[in-house]
């Protein structure tokens, strides 16, 4: 039986575009990826020597995402031209880049792995072909062998991180298609017991993915499923639990995603789409998850029989994402908030607890930074990453640290969802003397109650951020910001309730020195969009903001607030909410009826919030001795 091997790099959906691209190779035209356009013309001599536009360029050059192409093309038309001039940049690769390679991404962790998993897509072809010989085969053999050598070397391995998981992938295919390597069974099974345990670390029992980022949901489980598929071509046990595990990711990915099937520029996102053509042979044992995704994706008119399995609101309390809507169908009325706290690792990880989105109209009203691009110096990267690109609330005008000694102290701690009203409430602790509570209130289908609580050492400067789509021109009328989307008023966000009497406010958008009011919406591309502050001082700070939308936009409608000490109170139309704030947690009431909330123990933040309130509870002492 012919093996298919795994495939990492993603196919070219029309034929003539993929002929074009691998003519363009054998022309020394060397196209990597549709953002750096059709190709750069380099003499074959000199492509190892080229290191690229920026490190994603150099990265996908040295994966040898040209050989990936080309097999593709060889398959489609079976052009014998395609697979020896994969053999040559194979050879060619080894032999100016073994053992010392001029660039910094020729034995890059992730561009190895990569690399020897499109090797081995050539490999699966040429073998079957009137081509193969075994003067090529042994230098070939000896390339993968170097290959599998330096993946299943600890030192080289990278552990708990998404890349870790493709070395294994890669050494255990690179293993199977070349049985007759002395440790060739050595490494599959090296490389499947730490697959499962990058599994369980990547991926949390709801399925939720715990690097931060939607969109490596996404692009980690394509290359997840075809290794699913690799292995069940040769039966191997542990298949039916890698099935389980990815298809609680699956229904993960479902809410993660905009109504208009996009993902929202979460932590290193890109607006970029989820194709229904893409899930459609992954083996997924339930078939209403894929059914319900294809119609979610082609806007089906009715979704409400998927609610059983598929409730408008889920929360996903170990990597402490939570998402509320108003339904399933898209249309413009249509509102989905994503909100975020968790802190779990240092990959991919943004200044961005507490934050959330919002999308109604068709976009996301509120939105975030995205990633632009991985050049970690440049000022428009670390832009995204900062505070003032995400919806949440900086302390003293700069950001936490991400640092590993803040891992664990940031999380969702409590839910409360019903028909008509979402509840979603955390806290973080990044700051080392502040707490940061945050609750989400949803009024179904058009307000939303954001509830800050601050508490620290000392006086501090909060900022609080909303981050409006780069189509959004924003007009302050009266106290409240409003969102115009050509000339229609669509959102507004008012502060309705401030512990302080001075309140500073202020609307950025496209400043330079230094940069405010900017997101990046696709790879290297940043555009202006407003940015709205507020700002309290003092050693605490207490803010409830409205967002308006639709009906209760357009009718001026508010919510009522108090808040005396722990009580909270939301007065809206029949509606009286109670929160009663107890140290992690709240006791809620609703029309005078108590409501159990959905609590969420997390210890290692129970103690950064108890060590931050122990600080100030030995400060405000020792002033009283004073």
């Amino acid at each position: 039986m012919k093996l298919v091997p795994v495939r990492v790099v993603g196919q070219i959906e029309s034929q003539t575009k993929l002929i074009e691209i691998c003519e363009g190779y054998l022309n020394n035209k060397w196209f990597v990826a549709n953002r750096y356009g059709d190709g750069v013309d380099l003499p074959f001599d000199e492509i190892w020597k080229f290191d690229g536009f920026d490190r994603s360029w150099s990265f996908h050059h040295h994966s040898l995402v040209s050989v990936s192409y080309l097999v593709d093309g060889f398959i489609r038309n079976g052009d014998q031209r395609y697979l020896d001039y994969s053999k040559k940049i194979i050879l060619d690769w080894y032999e100016v880049n073994y053992p010392e390679s001029l660039s910094d991404m020729g034995w890059h962790d992730h561009a190895t792995a990569w690399r020897l998993i499109n090797i081995s897509r050539f490999f699966a072809e040429w073998r079957e072909t009137t081509s193969f010989n075994q003067d090529d085969f042994l230098k070939l053999n000896e390339i993968v062998q170097t290959h599998c050598e330096k993946l299943a070397d600890p030192d080289f391995y990278r552990l708990k991180h998404n890349h870790g998981q493709e070395q294994d992938i890669a050494l255990f295919t690179g293993a199977v298609l070349f049985d007759s390597m002395s440790l060739a069974e050595q490494w599959q099974t090296l490389a499947l017991g730490r697959f499962q345990k990058q599994l369980d670390h990547l991926y949390a029992e709801d399925g939720s993915y715990l690097e931060h980022s939607p969109q490596y949901v996404y692009i980690l489980l394509k290359n997840l499923y075809s290794f699913l598929d690799f292995i069940y071509q040769i039966n191997y046990e542990r298949a039916e639990f890698i099935a389980e595990k990815l298809e609680k990711a699956f229904k993960f990915l479902i809410y993660v995603i905009q109504p208009d099937g996009v993902f929202p520029p979460i932590g290193d996102s890109e607006a970029s789409t989820v194709e229904p053509s893409v899930f459609k042979n992954w083996r997924i044992n339930s078939s209403n998850l894929p059914n319900f995704m294809e119609q979610l994706l082609t806007n089906a008119p009715d979704l409400t029989e998927y609610e059983d399995i598929l409730p408008l609101d889920e929360v996903f309390k170990d990597s402490g994402f939570a998402q509320v809507r108003n339904k399933w169908t898209f249309d413009q009325e249509t509102t989905q908030i994503i909100m975020n706290s968790g802190f779990h690792s240092r990959i991919h990880k943004h200044h961005d607890d507490l934050s959330f989105v919002l999308f109604n109209k068709g976009i996301p009203l509120i939105t975030e930074g995205g990633k632009f691009n991985y050049v970690y110096q440049s000022v428009e990267r670390q832009y995204v990453v900062s505070p003032y690109a995400h919806n949440s609330v900086m302390v003293d005008e700069k950001p936490s640290e991400i640092a590993n000694k803040n891992i664990e102290k940031s999380g969702l701690l409590s839910n409360l969802l019903t028909k008509n009203i979402s509840y979603v409430s955390g806290t973080h602790a990044l700051y080392p003397d502040v707490n940061h509570r945050r609750i989400f209130v949803y009024f179904k289908p058009s307000i939303l109650i954001v509830i800050d609580k601050l508490d620290g050492i000392g006086n501090h400067t909060f900022d609080t951020f909303f981050n409006l789509h780069w189509e959004l021109e924003c007009r302050q009328e009266n106290e409240a910001f409003y969102g115009y989307l050509n000339n229609e008023k669509v959102i507004g966000i008012d502060n309705i309730f401030s512990s302080h009497e001075n309140v500073e406010s202020i609307v950025n958008r496209g400043e330079m020195n230094p940069l405010k009011g900017w997101v990046s919406p696709k790879y290297g591309e940043i555009v202006p969009n407003s940015l709205i502050q507020y700002r309290t001082k003092g050693r605490t700070a207490r803010n409830v903001y409205q967002i308006s939308l639709d009906r209760s936009l357009k009718q001026g409608e508010k919510v009522e607030v108090s808040w005396e000490g722990n009580l909270v109170q939301l007065v809206w139309k029949s509606y009286k909410v109670e929160i009663n704030l107890t140290d992690f947690y709240e006791h809620i009431f609703i029309k005078d009826k108590y409501y159990r909330t959905d609590k969420i123990v997390k210890p290692e933040l129970f103690q950064a919030i108890t060590r931050n309130e122990s600080k100030q509870f030995e400060l405000l002492r020792n002033s009283r001795k004073q």
